[in-house]
């Protein structure tokens, strides 16, 4: 997941309920930390972090549901869409 933001971001991106997991944690503008230039993201694979690998005949596309935590701080629901095209293969048995 990437981001971008008006002015450089300082601050962590992280997944729920994971923060003590530096798989699934990123934090910008503090020292050995990632560049908070206003652009930033989070690299998560299938699997880890409580992510899972949903498959869907017609998805109903990007949603996206903000929920405040506190007066500056935000939580938002992400689902990420992949298109995924059939593949006929042929093989030889022998």
């Amino acid at each position: 997941m990437r981001f971008r933001t008006k002015r450089p971001f300082t601050g962590k991106i992280y997944v729920q309920g994971h923060y003590s997991n530096p798989d699934c944690r990123v934090d910008f503008g503090q020292a050995g930390g990632a560049e908070h230039d206003g652009r930033g993201g989070i690299r998560l694979h299938h699997g880890s972090c409580d992510m899972d690998r949903q498959r869907m005949v017609q998805p109903e596309g990007m949603q996206f549901s903000t929920l405040f935590v506190t007066k500056t701080d935000r939580a938002f629901h992400i689902n990420c869409m992949y298109r995924e095209d059939s593949q006929t293969l042929d093989s030889e048995m022998t």
